[in-house]
């Protein structure tokens, strides 16, 4: 969740890194139109949110966040061909739409495999990864930047590196992420039957 969590904040920011490194020129960005490449990915995620958190019901977790973070990825590598201000539009649109997913997702697994005792303190970590992930960006943002007679310009090759990342992120979310406390790893054999029991239990509560 940590890990998740800090790629979809450093991936939204990533236009921001590559702005440093002529984005807009590459791209003929001219007047408003920077503004509106950042601010169409609320939009995005405004539209989709809803919806998306409903199929959450529909799928394993694994399968959900998997294959979300795994197009994300690929939409992020995709804004490295971009040349012009439609095709960053789009991109960035999408981007919002695929991790507006992530979130209400978080909520509800945190919900099912913690106590309500121990859910502030996990979300909290999970929040925590957007200032850390956003130190790791800097810092290789600050490297890809010096990097000297590179074929691919800096603010692509930003784009490249994470979409990869991000790819190869959904790639393990898909193959080893838990669906439910019963199948989590890092929970004893009496912690699965208990959290279990407590979820069931919630779910069947009145209040």
């Amino acid at each position: 969740m940590f890990i998740t969590y800090g790629l979809q904040a450093l991936d939204k920011a990533l236009l921001g890194y590559a702005a440093a490194y002529d984005l807009r020129k590459d791209t003929h960005l001219h007047g408003s139109q920077y503004s509106w490449v950042a601010s169409v990915f609320y939009f995005g995620y405004l539209v989709a949110e809803y919806p998306l958190a409903a199929l959450l019901h529909k799928f394993t977790a694994a399968q959900f966040l998997g294959v979300t973070v795994f197009i994300w990825g690929i939409v992020v590598l995709c804004m490295n061909f971009t040349t012009n201000f439609s095709g960053l539009m789009a991109l960035r649109f999408f981007l919002g739409v695929l991790e507006s997913a992530v979130a209400p997702a978080f909520v509800v697994l945190t919900a099912q495999w913690y106590s309500r005792s121990e859910q502030p303190l996990r979300q909290n970590i999970w929040f925590a990864a957007t200032p850390t992930f956003g130190i790791i960006g800097g810092l290789v943002g600050y490297a890809v930047g010096n990097i000297k007679d590179s074929v691919v310009t800096p603010w692509r090759l930003l784009f490249i590196i994470f979409g990869c990342v991000t790819i190869l992120w959904g790639v393990v979310l898909l193959l080893w992420f838990p669906d439910s406390p019963g199948k989590a790893r890092f929970f004893t054999e009496d912690e699965k039957l208990h959290r279990s029991e407590e979820h069931t239990s919630e779910l069947q509560s009145p209040c």
